[in-house]
């Protein structure tokens, strides 16, 4: 209870040195003095189109209306002129974006480097696929397996049971191997 007195107090104290200085400050800008001048001449803007209005044929011709018709009239030409403010409140916001986006240029374009140097060149290439042959057979094996080599060159003439592929036979060359052992032991 004492702590929220405390503050209580302490924010009316500055409540009140502001409002102080607000005074002062008021009274060294002449604040009210200015206030009330340009009060008289908004009055007397007002007075003076008041005058002239009174003087055209559209103010008699509203004069000359019933309350009620004069009224609707009042809110209708209101309403309009409300609409055509909230339209030229558009065109003049669309007209600053334009202008603002037409100054605004491109965006910076983002580089990217990197430093070259010379290296050799993979003398092998792997790929998978199949091979057909323009004007020849087709080389197919029964055992799966990776090939090691073709040992026919392209377009070359070949005999009876000679070597077409090699196909990669290590680890079944290990295997045969081990279990040779296994037998001898």
């Amino acid at each position: 209870m004492k702590l929220l007195e405390k503050i209580k107090n302490k924010l009316v104290a500055l409540v009140l040195a502001v409002w102080a200085w607000m005074q002062r400050k008021a009274i060294e800008w002449k604040l009210r003095e200015r206030a009330i001048a340009l009060w008289e001449k908004a009055k007397a803007f007002w007075a003076r189109m008041g005058q002239k209005w009174r003087g055209t044929k559209a103010h008699e011709k509203l004069m000359a209306m019933e309350p009620l018709q004069r009224r609707m009239t009042i809110r209708l030409c209101g309403v309009f002129l409300l609409l055509g403010l909230i339209f030229a409140f558009n065109q003049l916001k669309t007209l600053m974006i334009k202008h603002f986006m037409a100054g605004m240029g491109l965006p910076p374009v983002t580089v990217s480097t990197m430093v070259i140097a010379p290296s050799e060149w993979q003398p092998k290439l792997t790929s998978v696929g199949n091979v057909r042959a323009f004007r020849g057979v087709e080389l197919s094996t029964e055992l799966g397996g990776l090939v090691q080599s073709v040992p026919v060159q392209s377009w070359q003439d070949v005999k009876e049971d000679e070597l077409l592929m090699k196909l990669n036979d290590a680890s079944d060359v290990a295997q045969l191997n081990s279990l040779k052992e296994e037998w001898l032991i």
